[in-house]
């Protein structure tokens, strides 16, 4: 996993809490700001020719949301379990969006273990606005 998409929690207040959760046998946490509902994994719409790290769209309550692959975006290995999820929004994206995750692991407060990783999702939001480059023979890019 590339360190700039983590941070440590000396930058919260020492009062902050958050969500933390496992993926591909990691553990990981974002600040319970950023987070807007965790449960179950509707089911998902597959889209085509998107991002790699979109999985497809999901219904949240009557909205459709973009489904990311949080495995995609980190570079683990996908465990093929992901059966919980998290609904989440961050400065540096549009609107909410949901993380597909192996098990929410409940609230924590700072300061977090030092096995979590604790999850920038402004930097990761960035990292997945920047343009891919074109494909070779793609008609759709200029």
């Amino acid at each position: 996993m590339s360190e700039a998409l983590s941070r440590h929690t000396a930058a919260f207040d020492p009062a902050a809490r958050f969500i933390q959760f496992a993926l591909a046998d990691q553990s990981f946490a974002i600040p319970i700001t950023q987070v807007l509902e965790s449960g179950s994994l509707p089911p998902i719409t597959p889209l085509p020719a998107v991002h790699p790290a979109v999985r497809g769209v999901i219904n949240y309550r009557g909205d459709i949301l973009p489904l990311l692959d949080l495995s995609a975006m980190l570079g683990t290995e996908a465990t093929g379990r992901n059966e919980k999820l998290l609904v989440v929004q961050s400065t540096a994206s549009q609107g909410p969006c949901a993380f597909a995750v192996d098990q929410v692991l409940g609230l924590r407060s700072a300061p977090l273990s030092q096995h979590t990783n604790l999850l920038d999702l402004d930097l990761l939001f960035q990292r997945l606005l920047t343009p891919l480059p074109a494909l070779k023979g793609d008609s759709h890019v200029r």
